[in-house]
């Protein structure tokens, strides 16, 4: 039985975000939908001297009012200079930088117009890095014909689409959707609700942080097990 989720594409995103990723078969980027301001579209956190600070893409004009995919990205190149030094700084000293921070150049430097697309190509680029097998679709190049579904509806539409018989949702969207009403449109929904992961070896409350911190100090196969820390309920 096909699995899926969908879900905004985030920069750098939490380890529950890659939980969701890994869990399901079919991935959507749903990028189609307004821009949140103060969200985690482009912008995430990493410990610093035990304390959250946070990394962030600049934009421009970003407002609420336009969808992600209509988002832009502001070219200021001294900008992506600093967020770079910034994460360099923070993880030179750190045993899988020489693996990692590679990685996260390549999608800094990359050419993008778009948070979408920015933020889409670190999802994608981490998850290559953890050999998670996931397909992945946006939604403003596939399923622009349920646009004009609310909530709900649309990601039901969205999940028959594809085939699914399941939707896999962040645990925070328990107060937003209810499974009665997906099993009255034959979607069982279910909510993945992250375990806390507290390692004294590099600070407590990294269910909060991006993956990066995570990906810093742990080997992809330490990673990959704390992938599997979840609950479906």
């Amino acid at each position: 039985m096909k699995k899926i989720a969908i879900m905004q594409p985030y920069f750098l995103p939490y380890i529950g975000y890659f939980q969701i990723v890994a869990a399901v078969d079919v991935f959507v980027f749903y990028d189609d939908v307004n821009f949140i301001k103060g969200g985690w579209i482009n912008r995430n956190k990493i410990i610093i001297n035990d304390k959250p600070h946070f990394i962030t893409v600049p934009l421009q004009n970003a407002s609420s009012n336009k969808l992600i995919t209509d988002t832009l990205v502001k070219k200021n190149q001294r900008q992506f200079l600093s967020l770079e030094k910034k994460i360099e700084q923070r993880y030179k000293k750190a045993p899988y930088f020489s693996s990692v921070f590679p990685l996260i150049l390549k999608v800094l430097r990359g050419d993008y117009k778009t948070i979408s697309e920015l933020s889409i190509s670190s999802i994608k680029t981490i998850a290559g890095y953890l050999c998670i097998t996931t397909e992945f679709v946006i939604s403003s190049e596939r399923f622009s014909d349920t646009k004009d579904y609310y909530k709900g509806e649309r990601l039901s539409k969205i999940c028959h689409q594809l085939s699914a018989k399941t939707y896999i949702n962040a645990v925070g969207g328990q107060h937003l959707y209810d499974k009665n009403e997906f099993a009255e449109r034959g979607i069982q929904l279910q909510f993945l609700k992250p375990e806390i992961i507290k390692d004294n070896d590099i600070h407590s409350g990294l269910i909060n942080m991006s993956i990066l911190h995570l990906l810093m100090y742990k080997s992809v196969s330490e990673v990959k097990e704390l992938l599997r820390l979840y609950q479906l309920i």
